[in-house]
Parts: structure tokens; sequence; C-alpha cells
């Protein structure tokens, strides 16, 4: 779940596949190393652990292009 109450397909496997599981942890949208904003709260999301993992290892390619 992002600031705006919504959930968010493009980072979660859970939303996508229609599951609801608790958050674990607050990520970055747009990654620090890639000028994301560290305390911008429009910056933050709420991910399990799980897809956290998936979306640190897949996101790169989005910034670097």
């Amino acid at each position: 779940m992002r600031r705006d109450g919504r959930f968010h397909v493009e980072h979660s496997r859970c939303v996508s596949e229609g599951l609801i599981v608790p958050a674990t942890c607050t990520d970055h949208i747009r990654p620090l190393r890639y000028h994301g904003a560290k305390f911008d709260p429009a910056n933050h999301q709420s991910l399990c652990h799980a897809c956290n993992n998936r979306k640190g290892k897949t996101s790169d390619r989005a910034w670097l292009a």
C-alpha cells in the first residue's frame, strides 16, 4: 500500500495474485541510489519481505533505462 491508500500491482506479486498480506517493511518506490527521496512519504510503500526482495532484484532495469 502506498500513501494514497491504494495497492499497486507493479511492485507486489501478492497484490497481483489478489492476496492481502501484512507488510513487513517500508520500501522506497524510487530507489535511493537513483535519487529517490529518503524521507518523503510519497516515495514510500509497504511491502511484504518477499515482494520487497523481488522488487530489489528487478527494479534496477527500470531506473537504468
